[in-house]
């Protein structure tokens, strides 16, 4: 689990690299920026994680959820970027922070 949220956490790192002024559908971070929400989320669901989802609240895991439909299901069209852009930059890597610190 320490590992997933690690490698979670290093792809949100490499999204900020690439700056977002290049942050949109077609460029390969915004496609790793999904992968970033489709993970976490993969995570999440898995019973054996469950005490992961505890420490989120409510809306965290739904935005999560979200996120990651509009990502995976219903495409980009969907997709505000200037959202997208501030859950994996800032409110993801948050997350992940807070779990890695209480695991």
């Amino acid at each position: 689990m320490r590992n997933e949220l690690q490698r979670i956490l290093h792809r949100c790192e490499s999204v900020i690299e690439a700056g977002r002024e290049s942050f949109a559908e077609g460029a390969p971070h915004y496609d790793v920026a999904s992968m970033v929400v489709i993970r976490l989320a993969a995570l999440l669901e898995r019973p054996e994680f469950a005490n992961l989802a505890e420490r989120l609240t409510p809306d965290e895991i739904t935005a999560i959820k979200a996120t990651r439909n509009i990502a995976s299901h219903a495409g980009y069209v969907g997709m505000n970027d200037d959202l997208f852009w501030a859950a994996v930059t800032v409110r993801i890597p948050e997350i992940v922070d807070r779990l890695l610190a209480e695991h």
